[in-house]
């Protein structure tokens, strides 16, 4: 069972609001022990009125054959994405005319997100919507170049700029970037085939990387794929290909720093309908076993980021893992010894349901 790590805010310790809490789940339903999970110091009461009141805002739709609970609430329920973000929808598409935002830009991923996502990508998106505004449709150049004639900065579309480019529908072809992404850095274990599922884990640093390598052929898992940080981004799309394997589906474990860059990669991995993005949680676990690094004080924070990552995680790690960023401190990969590295590996495998 989840259990939600939540903040308090304000004097008085209240727990943020349900409606904010429910835009960072990730789930269409919810059952009503989950959401009362989501705020535990409500008093019943408290609660009680508060699903109520977002089910007169048709943000929260009972499931009549769950059953009901001694106070009448339903024991489960459907989110109303459309009802529960149309605030935030709204603002987003007043600022996009405001800014002269065109079509070509396709900005409705952000209309079921928070609106702090929006915030955080709205100076980039201005200046690539002045960029399409401006190109010259028959210059060529190599991604880096087109990475700093867009945004002034020759590594941001090899990097966290890539997951922009897929959430707003913006392919290479229409910026003029040439073909050919680099190939993605992996070892493939000849031990698997044959079956409908390909399994791979992707991990950020090359120490850890050749610290997992002789496990490869016992893991069950596909390859083993060295990330390189945000460069994992801009090539992942070639592993079907490289893999050989492109009917199949492909699920993809990751494992970074535990830093906020290193969340950041991890939530910026681009998911299809053939490659699943999963959080390789045994290895996360580990960490808290040993002290935390200081370091890192000029890493920008991402809320959205951290509730994502700390669904993962019961209250009382995710309060560590929150506390560990908040004074600064972080964990590299190299925390963790190839022998930790491996044992990880192993109960990853087990964890995830056996291989099925």
């Amino acid at each position: 069972m989840r259990v939600y790590y939540v903040d308090t805010i304000g004097s008085g310790g209240s727990s943020l609001d349900l409606r904010e809490l429910l835009m960072h789940y990730k789930k269409k339903n919810i059952t009503l022990d989950e959401l009362q999970q989501m705020c535990p110091s409500m008093t019943y009461d408290m609660f009680r009125s508060r699903v109520q009141q977002l089910q007169d805002q048709e943000i929260l739709s009972g499931v009549r054959s769950s059953g009901n609970d001694f106070g009448g609430l339903f024991r489960k329920y459907h989110i109303m994405v459309g009802s529960l973000f149309a605030e935030s929808a709204a603002a987003i598409q007043k600022d996009a005319v405001s800014l002269g935002i065109s079509g070509q830009v396709d900005i409705s991923w952000y209309y079921s997100r928070p609106l702090t996502m929006w915030q955080r990508d709205k100076a980039d998106i201005e200046k690539l919507n002045r960029f399409l505004a401006q190109r010259n449709q028959e210059d060529t150049v190599s991604l880096q170049q087109r990475s700093y004639d867009i945004f002034g900065n020759e590594k941001l579309l090899t990097g966290q700029g890539h997951a922009l480019l897929s959430r707003l529908h913006i392919n290479d072809e229409s910026l003029g970037i040439m073909a050919d992404a680099d190939p993605l850095m992996m070892a493939v274990n000849p031990a698997v085939s044959g079956e409908p599922t390909a399994r791979h884990l992707i991990v950020e640093n090359k120490a850890t990387y050749y610290g997992l390598l002789p496990y490869l052929q016992e893991s069950g898992f596909t390859s083993l794929i060295l990330g390189y940080g945000w460069k994992i981004i801009g090539n992942i799309s070639q592993l079907p290909a490289q893999c050989c394997s492109s009917e199949r589906h492909h699920l993809c474990w990751y494992f970074g720093d535990f830093d906020w860059e290193g969340l950041r990669i991890w939530h910026s991995l681009p998911m299809t309908e053939s490659m699943e993005i999963q959080l390789a949680v045994p290895f996360y676990k580990k960490f808290l076993a040993y002290s935390p690094s200081e370091g890192k004080m000029n890493q920008k924070p991402d809320e959205a980021v951290l509730y994502d990552f700390l669904a993962h995680f019961n209250e009382a790690d995710g309060g560590r893992f929150r506390n560990i960023l908040k004074q600064h401190f972080y964990y590299p990969q190299e925390a963790l010894s190839p022998e930790v590295l491996q044992a990880c590996w192993k109960e990853l495998r087990y964890e995830t349901g056996k291989l099925l």
